[in-house]
């Protein structure tokens, strides 16, 4: 195994890494690094970079400045997967590595030290999913799992026989790949998985004729100077939208459940209800037709969905969108999850340049 920090920070240096070739990978707990995922709204990567910790925010127990976060990847619909790990430990990683001269080594998490075995890949389009676990060289009597490019983690092996049971009822399609310890992982593939990104990227010694270059460099950092502050502009756009948004998700909240006396979190409150209208039997509530059109929605970022009515069993929902394609598109994705019995047409309203609008009615029986 390469270099590594143990649970309590001491580095272990294997003695071939003094004179290995740049990257130099040094492995650090999986325990200490979480793995999150999270929808970030944004066009530009600067955008949704900017929006990144508020997003998060929720989700994590520190306090934003208490944490290094690093953006691994963002997916087609604009779901980050994001590394979590505290500044302090951070901090004191890097200053070791200082200490012993590794100051361009990367800090990668021990669970990606999993080689993918693409032949155990499933299609991308199935349910399937391929767990490669592998013990951990860090962690005692620990588990490493890694569920795919960007996701892994480690557990107790004690705890993994009941975590891999819970899983299977979620995901009916697992399967378990042992990862020989001997796999040798090319670095190019880790690249993307190094927590030492922003302010603890490592910082090059290397000297050279500078100076000629620091006309242009200063007309650079100008410039960047005014990117920053168009940046800066589009971000508190952004997060306007977002705001503009949540007001729009708390309205429809309230008219479909007006006996709430407080919103604390809509995505578990929404399932609540949900769940109570399951037990309460027979139909298609206006939650439960809500619910079936949140995937396609979410799908088609393009399209804003407005004012929603409930009348005699039937839905209407008020869409806007840049062209009437994406409005049939939607159509046609949610007739074919209609269940036996319910019924869905458009009905166009106004066509203008770049703008139509629309109502989405989805009668139950």
């Amino acid at each position: 195994m390469n270099s590594y920090f143990d649970l309590e920070g001491q580095l272990h240096i294997r003695e071939s890494d003094h004179s290995m070739s740049s990257p130099q990978i040094v492995w650090v707990p999986s325990r200490w690094v979480s793995i999150l995922q999270v929808f970030v709204p944004g066009k530009s990567r600067a955008q949704w970079q900017a929006a990144l910790p508020y997003a998060l925010e929720e989700q994590l127990a520190q306090s934003l400045d208490d944490v290094h976060l690093v953006a691994l990847n963002r997916d087609k619909q604009g779901r980050v997967t994001v590394a979590v790990v505290e500044k302090q430990r951070m901090q004191a990683w890097v200053a070791t590595l200082q200490q012993y001269k590794l100051n361009q080594a990367w800090l990668i998490p021990e669970c990606f030290s999993l080689g993918l075995n693409p032949a155990s890949n499933p299609d991308p389009a199935s349910e399937q999913q391929v767990w490669h676990i592998q013990d951990s060289q860090i962690e005692s009597d620990t588990q490493l799992v890694r569920t795919g490019q960007y996701q892994g983690f480690s557990l107790a092996k004690a705890q993994w026989p009941e975590f891999l049971q819970r899983a299977q009822q979620l995901h009916e399609s697992i399967d378990i790949v042992p990862v020989d310890q001997d796999l040798v992982i090319k670095p190019s593939g880790l690249r993307a998985l190094n927590l030492r990104q922003g302010e603890f990227t490592a910082v090059s010694n290397a000297k050279g004729p500078w100076r000629a270059w620091q006309w242009p460099a200063g007309l650079v950092a100008l410039w960047m100077v005014f990117l920053g502050v168009q940046t800066h502009l589009q971000t508190q756009q952004t997060l306007q939208q977002a705001q503009a948004y949540q007001q729009q998700t708390e309205t429809l909240f309230r008219q479909l459940f007006p006996q709430t006396q407080r919103i604390v979190n809509i995505q578990v409150q929404t399932q609540a209800f949900l769940n109570q209208t399951e037990q309460q039997g027979a139909g298609l509530a206006p939650v439960q037709v809500l619910a079936l059109l949140a995937p396609h929605l979410a799908k088609q970022t393009a399209i804003m969905p407005g004012r929603m009515d409930w009348q005699r069993d039937g839905l209407s929902l008020r869409l806007s969108a840049s062209t009437t394609d994406q409005l049939e598109q939607l159509l046609t994705s949610v007739r074919a999850d209609l269940p036996a019995g319910a019924q869905a047409r458009l009905q166009i309203q106004t066509v203008a340049n770049n703008k139509v609008e629309g109502t989405l009615h989805v009668q139950a029986n």
